[in-house]
């Protein structure tokens, strides 16, 4: 059979981030871009009477800066992460030998604050550690020498963000 979904004569303008419900043989869809990006297009059939798509932005956080912030840098906004693609953000810098507490975070520490499960504050170099977003608790980090070291924040899935430090 042939699929054919469309929007239903009460509006055609689909906005970024927002469900719409679509309608078998329905108008044309409208979306307007801002941003010249990668964008996902998503539909969940779930319910074959009325599927839903949405459309996002590929990158998580677009438009919002991300940073390290610790004991490394006096949790400033040094250490800004680079978005990399697919969802995941990436930072290369100098880490003096020492043990640092840290959190994966935004200027305002509200678009973005990611901290350490209550149970799993320990980062292990190499590991890709869980985050959570909200929480209180800082990501701790003995780093055994001086040097670069990459920071690799994974928020291609938003519940199910880590974070992976590298030489």
């Amino acid at each position: 059979s042939t699929v054919n979904l469309g929007a239903p004569e009460s509006g055609n303008v689909v906005e970024e981030g927002v469900d719409f419900t679509l309608t078998s043989g329905g108008e044309n869809l409208a979306l307007s871009i801002v941003n010249a990006s990668t964008y996902m297009f998503t539909i969940d059939a779930s319910n074959i009477d009325a599927p839903v798509l949405t459309v996002r932005n590929e990158e998580p956080f677009v438009g919002t800066t991300v940073y390290i912030r610790g004991d490394m840098n006096d949790w400033s906004e040094a250490n800004p992460l680079t978005y990399i693609g697919g969802g995941k953000y990436s930072a290369t810098f100098n880490v003096e030998a020492s043990t640092y507490n840290f959190k994966v975070a935004s200027a305002d520490w509200a678009v973005v604050n990611m901290g350490a499960p209550a149970n799993d504050t320990e980062v292990l170099l190499t590991e890709e550690q869980p985050l959570l977003s909200g929480s209180n608790d800082n990501l701790m980090m003995t780093f055994e020498t001086e040097q670069e070291y990459t920071f690799t924040f994974d928020a291609s899935d938003i519940d199910l963000s880590l974070i992976h430090i590298s030489e």
